[in-house]
């Protein structure tokens, strides 16, 4: 790679890494070219781009970013998985991968604003995606609404059903 190949390197990876959600390093020593290809599929399909690198030049492009702090697990073969939107589905594919193919091992992240441990990375890869939290919060919000509404129709009908029994009760003296 020539100097200048690696400075267009280091300029597109700041771009890239300038809109993330989410950088994930990882080691994938001892890998088949197979799995390597199904991890880049399942990356895609999630949205997220993944590259492998030079530790000098992942270093150099995180330098100046708000991920710098994942500069301490620059060592060994290291690939970076970016999550250019939501987080979570990259952490999923991720976690999962790693799973199915032991070579693969995440070694750091940065999600958000913050450095985050594996297991941390492990839980919100546990999480429902974002789809399944919005209709559980819709249900939580629509309970009590429920309720509400059963309480306020219980009384009329009680209404009704006492009129209803006046009515029978005059009919049955009547008769």
């Amino acid at each position: 790679m020539t100097k200048t190949e690696k400075e267009t390197f280091v300029k597109d990876f700041k771009g890239v890494v300038a809109s993330a959600q989410a950088v994930i390093l990882a080691e994938f020593k001892g890998m088949k070219v197979a799995e390597a290809v199904e991890l880049r599929r399942r990356i895609r399909k999630v949205n997220g781009k993944y590259q492998v690198a030079k530790n000098t030049l992942l270093e150099k492009a995180l330098g100046d970013t708000p991920f710098k702090g994942l500069q301490p697990h620059l060592s060994g073969s290291t690939a970076v998985a970016v999550a250019i939107g939501d987080p979570v589905p990259l952490a999923k594919a991720l976690v999962d991968f790693g799973k199915k193919c032991p070579p693969f091992k995440i070694k750091g992240a940065f999600v958000g604003d913050r450095l985050t441990s594996v297991e941390d990375l492990n839980v919100l890869a546990a999480l429902p995606s974002r789809e399944i939290l919005l209709s559980q919060m819709v249900g939580v919000i629509k309970a009590p609404l429920l309720n509400l509404l059963s309480v306020l129709q219980g009384v009329p009908l009680k209404l009704v059903l006492v009129l209803k029994a006046l009515e029978q009760k005059r009919n049955s003296q009547t008769s």
